[in-house]
């Protein structure tokens, strides 16, 4: 039975592909392909077709894919789990393939996660050089880190970094980069339906924009000479052949290189750029024409002559005596052992949030001696405003901590949530052990049923939650209720640095 797609995609498909689009719609009617790529580092074609009783036959634009047959369900045999392959759609495996990665480069896999174009990329570079995997979202990094331990990449390691801030430390570094953009993803409609009712009008030029910017930042991460592909798995020209226009008229030091092809493949359309006849060097997989699900790839080039730029790292300070047996102190307890090169606040304006833990430690005595601190516990009520508005660092703590990498608070006039969101560019969270919780959810019950009516009591409220008997919240109206912004924070913010330093012992609430 044909999946049924949207009116407005329909349309700009029949418009996109004339003659072909019937061809294109009756490619629905075909059964779904699946592929896996082998380990060759640690198993041959030989062995894995001996030792698994799969029917593989080799997927030809790729040295190491095959198609298998639904039955064999490979994801339930013991060789998956051991890393001697990785299951992906077979043209989601065309950009590692076609990348021109040799041992010894610097790789940079901007958009990782899961990570089945990185285990190609590890495996190609032989144990040699570096590969740098990185992907905005926390869950799916973990799953990223998953799948290159288990492949055996041992020259890997994995970030969790906004584009920007990987390019202020990484200009000019890599040989290669690539960019396997978010992208509203149409070439997914057949493999996975349910991508389809997620699947908007808008969401073409929504990725679009996330597109340039990763792209804008990937050509700054590459010296000169160096080489990027971008690929999605879309069919929308402005993700496509839009967003490679885009970035040649941005940066003319990059150009536009062509693919070794295949027969299948297909050229680019300069009439779904701006015209320029080198965008029919991109490459486009259709799935009426090949035995894949579709796919959009270009590989540029940035010039030889392009200025070279090195990593600007910060050259390191000597911290004194005196402070160091401070912080030593500070840290004893602590089961992070502190890099003394990196860790000091000296010569800053220190805010404070309203915080037991940092009470607790005497914090604001300790750093106000090299820094000037502004605390309003302490300065009175001004010193709410002159933190938010003066401040270059901002300590607060959390009223719970998940395991699974949230961070949960609970505030009354909202200016700790304020500050640790739009506040100074660096911010420090100081959590106990007893902040600790296992998941999201559990954290989020720490925080409403522990930590609010112990602090609503400290205030001398009149709360439910501290004139019942179980001392829990009742998620009550009353006046004097102190839970009125809760904020889960996933990952810092544009342009903040947030760090979160655990203590081994239980402070505050």
């Amino acid at each position: 039975m044909r999946v049924e797609l949207p009116e407005s995609f329909e349309k700009r498909m029949q418009e996109m592909l004339g003659d072909e689009y019937e061809s294109y719609i009756e490619s629905y009617d075909n059964p779904r392909q699946y592929g896996l790529r082998i380990n060759p580092m640690k198993i041959t074609e030989e062995e894995l077709a001996e030792g698994s009783g799969f029917s593989l036959d080799p997927i030809p634009w790729t040295k190491t894919g095959y198609f298998y047959k639904e039955e064999d369900q490979p994801a339930r045999h013991p060789y998956y789990s051991a890393g001697l392959y990785y299951l992906q759609e077979p043209s989601a495996m065309t950009p590692a393939a076609k990348f021109p990665v040799e041992p010894g480069e610097r790789v940079l896999d901007l958009c990782a996660a899961p990570g089945g174009k990185a285990t190609a990329l590890g495996a190609a570079l032989q144990g040699k050089g570096v590969l740098v995997a990185n992907d905005i979202s926390n869950s799916r990094a973990k799953a990223l880190l998953k799948n290159l331990e288990v492949f055996g990449i041992s020259n890997a390691f994995v970030t969790n970094e906004v584009p920007q801030n990987l390019a202020e430390r990484f200009e000019g570094f890599f040989d290669k980069v690539l960019i396997d953009a978010p992208c509203s993803g149409e070439g997914m409609f057949r493999k996975d339906p349910a991508v389809i009712k997620t699947w908007e009008e808008e969401r073409p030029e929504y990725f679009a924009k996330l597109q340039k910017d990763i792209l804008k930042n990937g050509v700054r991460m590459l010296r000169p000479g160096g080489k990027l592909l971008y690929s999605t798995c879309t069919f929308a020209p402005v993700e496509n052949e839009g967003s490679i226009s885009w970035i040649l008229e941005q940066c003319p030091e990059m150009e536009l290189i062509p693919i070794e092809g295949y027969e299948g493949f297909s050229e680019g359309n300069p009439a779904w750029g701006d015209g320029r006849e080198e965008l029919r060097r991109c490459v486009r997989i259709w799935p009426h024409k090949m035995k894949g699900e579709g796919h959009f790839l270009a590989l540029l080039k940035k010039s030889e002559d392009a200025p070279e730029t090195r990593i600007r790292l910060e050259p390191p300070t000597r911290m004194d005596k005196k402070n160091k047996a401070v912080l030593e102190e500070f840290f004893r307890d602590c089961r992070w052992k502190p890099d003394w090169e990196r860790v000091q606040i000296k010569g800053e304006k220190v805010g404070f949030g309203g915080s037991i833990t940092a009470k607790e430690m005497n914090l604001f005595e300790v750093l106000g001696k090299d820094n000037e601190v502004i605390w309003h516990w302490e300065q009175g009520p001004d010193a709410r405003i002159r933190a938010k508005k003066e401040s270059t660092v901002y300590i607060l703590s959390a009223n719970a901590a998940a395991e699974t990498g949230q961070i949960i608070n609970i505030d009354g006039s909202g200016n700790r949530l304020s500050e640790s969101l739009f506040g100074p560019k660096r911010v420090y969270y100081v959590i106990g052990k007893n902040k600790i919780a296992p998941d999201l959810s559990s954290a989020m019950n720490r925080a409403r049923n522990i930590a609010c009516p112990k602090n609503a009591a400290r205030f001398n409220k009149k709360t439910p939650c501290v004139v019942s008997d179980d001392k829990k919240c009742y998620d009550c109206n009353s006046p004097e209720r102190i839970c009125n912004a809760i904020l889960i924070l996933e990952r810092p913010c544009t342009g903040m640095e947030v760090e979160m330093v655990f203590i081994n012992e239980d402070l505050g609430y």
